[in-house]
């Protein structure tokens, strides 16, 4: 798996409080954490029925393993994912105004070392 030169992963929170994982095109929902690793698979498992995978230290800062995808990847929408958050509109909050605003508070940048 080759990884662009940037190697900087994003974590965007809904407002359930899940994380998603943005990294090269490629978003990974959190699957499975245990002492010592967070193993994230991909978002499009069902959809691509892609069965692609990473896992990281804990931290979430080293690569410790991966699994190929089956479909390319999608730098346009995970620009969007970054912008837009996880964010959905609650039935008692679905402005389009509050349901675009600003996620900053949402987002934590990893530095990934491959």
């Amino acid at each position: 798996v080759s990884y662009d030169s940037k190697n900087v992963g994003e974590v965007v929170r809904n407002n359930a409080g899940g994380k998603t994982l943005i990294l090269d095109g490629f978003a990974y929902y959190e699957k499975d954490v245990t002492r010592t690793t967070m193993r994230w698979g991909c978002t499009q498992n069902i959809r691509q029925k892609c069965s692609g995978t990473l896992t990281t230290n804990v931290m979430g800062t080293d690569i410790v393993s991966t699994n190929v995808h089956s479909h390319e990847p999608d730098h346009e929408y995970m620009e969007r994912l970054k912008i837009h958050g996880l964010n959905k509109p609650t039935p008692t909050d679905a402005s389009p105004c509050k349901q675009l605003k600003n996620t900053e508070q949402n987002h934590d940048i990893l530095p990934i070392k491959v």
